[in-house]
């Protein structure tokens, strides 16, 4: 829970004190190059979700943001201990992505965005709450995808030589003669007893 709270904690301040620098420093609408034809700082409020959706449905946004969260966080502290560490830490960066976000919603009514991509046009302009989401989601995924089973088997404890093991006994060890069941029987016979029974 420890490195939970350590990289939500991180994502949270990251994103809002460059969300404070930018709002301080710019104007509103402004744009700063920092590599031309690449990557721009350019302010803006964002009132809704990604590329702006939902933008005059702020309380629906704002409860449904609370209710993934808080399910994010209940299933963290419940499984913490069968969490592979992926996992946790692509929870822990949505969590964070998404406080970041909110408390803009809550506060402000509106979220800065000031990432702006430009060599590729798809992506709308951003901030740091938005990369640890999107991060985070493909981490997640991943987790789910090509370490779940096996995090799931650490997580679980299962000590070496469990019934699995079983599976590679050479049958052809096993001592099963009659000499052997001879022997067996005679270690089974209480003293002052044959093994006829007379």
């Amino acid at each position: 829970m420890i490195g939970f709270c350590a990289v939500t904690a991180f994502v949270i301040a990251a994103d809002l004190i460059t969300k404070h620098l930018v709002a301080a420093g710019m104007e509103l609408n402004s744009t700063i190059t920092v590599i031309p034809g690449f990557f721009d700082l350019t302010y803006i409020i964002n009132r809704g979700a990604a590329w702006g959706i939902l933008a005059e449905k702020q309380v629906l946004l704002t409860v449904f943001t609370v209710i993934v969260l808080a399910a994010l966080v209940f299933y963290v502290i419940k499984k913490h201990r069968g969490i592979g560490k992926l996992e946790l830490v692509s929870i822990a960066m949505i969590v964070g992505g998404g406080i970041g976000n909110l408390i803009g919603r809550v506060f402000d009514g509106y979220v800065v965005d000031f990432i702006n991509i430009r060599c590729i046009s798809f992506l709308n302009i951003f901030n740091i709450a938005d990369i640890g989401i999107t991060v985070g989601c493909v981490l997640l995924v991943i987790s789910v995808l090509f370490f779940g089973k096996k995090e799931s088997r650490t997580a679980s404890g299962s000590p070496e030589g469990s019934a699995a093991d079983y599976s590679e006994i050479r049958w052809d060890q096993i001592d099963v003669s009659e000499d052997a069941h001879e022997h067996a029987v005679k270690n089974d016979t209480p003293e002052g007893e044959t093994g006829n029974g007379r």
